[in-house]
């Protein structure tokens, strides 16, 4: 159906602003609009009705981030920084493993993967010291991406030091 000039904006009301519509972005009301409508415009017409509705201004989350920017770290010797991460969950072993704790050195970029059952806080602070500290003695500092498993470990739950 080709709408005339006048009901456009009474249509663009109907297909965005009504409870039934949702207040879709831009993509989603053209399509819905394109199924049976045509107008001259009609893209350039979505775009300027949508960006001036005040209720998808007010629930759209702003672009400015509340993350520190990423930077660099520069480990400057061996065992100054060692960084931990999960690997898995993957196909059950015949020793019950399902997980692998990967331990890297920053600075010599040495690798460690140990196989674990489960990815339990005691379970990965037991691996690390009994598979890592008694080889290559403790490090000065860990990274890991601050995941559940991890946080005691960071709190001293683990009886590293």
């Amino acid at each position: 159906m080709i709408v005339p000039k006048s009901r456009t904006q009474e249509l663009l009301h109907y297909f965005h602003d009504v409870p039934s519509a949702a207040h879709l972005g831009v993509d989603k009301t053209l399509e819905k609009l394109k199924n049976g409508f045509y107008f001259p415009n009609m893209k350039e017409y979505v775009q300027a009705y949508c960006r001036s509705c005040d209720s998808c201004f007010a629930r759209k989350p702003k672009k400015e981030s509340t993350k520190a920017p990423l930077g660099t770290y520069v480990s400057g010797e061996p065992m100054e920084r060692v960084a931990l991460d999960i690997f898995g969950p993957l196909p059950l072993t015949k020793r019950n493993n399902k997980y692998i704790l990967v331990i890297s050195d920053l600075f010599t970029k040495w690798t460690e993967a140990i196989a674990l059952p489960n990815q339990e806080s005691s379970t990965i602070c037991t691996a690390f010291i009994d598979h890592f500290v008694t080889k290559f003695g403790a490090p000065l500092q860990l990274h890991s991406d601050q995941g559940e498993t991890f946080k005691p470990i960071f709190s001293r739950e683990c009886a590293i030091y």
